[in-house]
């Protein structure tokens, strides 16, 4: 079996891949786009993890991905834009932004224009499913 591994490892055709001149910086770069992927999951795995954070990380990758080389493999690049613009639709959920809003982290951002009034509209929407009145929703929405 050891002979099998050294043959593959000799073979010409690997060879002539390694000693490419785009190989290293290949994986250079592949190592720069993989560790912030490597993080995120990392953290989004933790129990303190939260909606917001994944957004985040999601936005930090794409960050990443856009300040590429240019040289970089195209396909790959595309692949995992589009990937991303899905997940980002997924995001476009006026609960998922009531959520975004209310992480510390994020209250004192100023809103787009129209935010405001798809959050109060959000924040009724969950107090109405938690059983409270519109005063107490309301209560919310304003504070």
């Amino acid at each position: 079996m050891a002979n099998e591994y050294a043959d593959l490892l000799t073979n010409n055709r690997i060879k002539s891949i390694i000693q490419g001149r785009n190989f290293f910086s290949d994986l250079e770069i592949l190592a720069f786009v993989l560790n912030p992927l490597r993080k995120a999951i990392l953290f989004l795995e933790s129990r303190r993890a939260t909606l917001a954070d994944c957004y985040l990380s999601l936005a930090r990758l794409g960050v990443v991905l856009k300040n590429l080389p240019q040289s970089f493999h195209r396909d790959f690049q595309n692949h995992c834009f589009t990937v991303m613009n899905k997940r980002f639709e997924e995001f476009d959920d006026d609960k998922y932004l009531f959520c975004f809003y209310l992480h510390p982290q994020f209250r004192d951002i100023p809103l787009k224009s129209g935010i405001y009034t798809r959050l109060a509209k959000a924040a009724l929407s969950i107090g109405k499913n938690l059983g409270f009145d519109l005063e107490e929703s309301a209560h919310y929405v304003h504070s």
